[in-house]
Formats: C-alpha cells, structure tokens, sequence
C-alpha cells in the first residue's frame, strides 16, 4: 500500500472513532469532567462535537492540551468551510464559478484535496467532494433546519448537471491546484473532520 492509501485509511479510522464518539456523547455544548486520573471536554467545531479524552495528566496540563487541539481544529475549520469567503475552499470555488484557472495551496488544503480526490477516485465517484449544491439543496451546513425533503426531480437534474472533482488537476509538487471551469462547489468535511483529527 503507497503512502496516500495508508494515510487515508488511517484517516478513515480516525474518523470513524470520531463519529462514533459524537453518537455517544450528548450534543448540549461545550463542557468537562474530571474522574480519576482523566480529563474530558467536549467542543462544538466543524459542525460537529469534538470530544477530548486525557488520562494520566494533571488538571491543567490536561486543559492546555485540550486547548491545543481545539484550537488546531478550529484553524483547520478556517481553512475549509466552504461558507466562510476567506477559507481556501470558498477561493477555489470561487475560480471554478470565474471561469477556472490555478489557485495556491497550503500544506493543509493540498494534503486534504489530494485525499479527498484519491477517495473520490478510489470509490469511483461513490465520494466526491465537488458535491456543494447537492448538500445546499439538502439544508446540509446550514443555519436553517432542512424540515422538508427536497423535490426529487430537482435533485436528478442537479446531480446530473454536477462536474466531479476528478478534474481538479495538483501540480506536481502539490502547491497548487488547477480547477476547471463550472466545477461544483468543494465541501470537503468528509475529509477534513478525519484530517483535524489526526493533526491534533
């Protein structure tokens, strides 16, 4: 297995802890608890809650590294929110709406791009993160509760209509990514919640 393979599946069992750690956690918010010899916190960020589990460590050795990882979670959530116009997502969406061209890339962006592009691959289209108006129509990441089901025919003609992501073009040294014209927005948490994860 080539390095990529091996990170995105260590990417996907992380993501996988993680998921399974939201479903049992309680969605209230933002608080800790101390037992003995543990520290945990949880923290709404990315859409979603991060839940923090520290043993063997002082109360406030404990805190700063729960703090550590939040906020590495959050400069990450800034990199790749696609309702926030300054993330690097939004500016690569941006450029595909203008007609295409090359945008530059961060570490970060480029690693969670090339991943989320060799998932797409690897699942034939199955993942593709150039999905935004698809996950728009459905009220996905948004403020607004989605009470209804969107109208079937509207989602056929949109996906339809949707260019994949398996046309973003790296350069060869990952710095920057060439998006071709009239792609569909970028929304890459499937990709980048397992990515923060693993950086923290």
């Amino acid at each position: 297995m080539n390095a990529t393979g091996r990170w995105t599946l260590r990417l996907g069992l992380v993501l996988a802890v993680v998921l399974a750690a939201v479903g049992i956690r309680s969605l209230g918010g933002l608080g800790s608890a101390r037992q003995a010899g543990s520290y945990v916190h949880d923290s709404f960020v990315m859409g979603t809650v991060l839940n923090i589990k520290i043993r063997g460590a002082d109360r406030e050795l404990a805190e700063r590294a729960a703090s550590a990882v939040i906020d590495e979670a959050r400069r990450l959530h800034a990199l790749f929110d696609p309702h926030d116009p300054e993330s690097e997502i939004s500016r690569l969406n941006r450029r595909a709406a203008d007609g295409g061209g090359t945008v530059a890339l961060s570490f970060d962006a480029a690693r969670v791009l090339a991943a989320a592009i060799a998932v797409r691959n690897s699942s034939d289209g199955s993942f593709d993160p150039a999905l935004g108006p698809l996950i728009d129509i459905w009220g996905f990441g948004d403020e607004k509760v989605q009470r209804d089901l969107p109208d079937s025919s509207a989602l056929t003609v949109l996906a339809d209509s949707l260019m994949s992501a398996g046309r973003i073009a790296l350069t060869p040294d990952s710095s920057s990514a060439v998006v071709p014209a009239g792609m569909g927005a970028l929304d890459v948490g499937g990709i980048a919640k397992g990515y923060a994860v693993d950086r923290a």
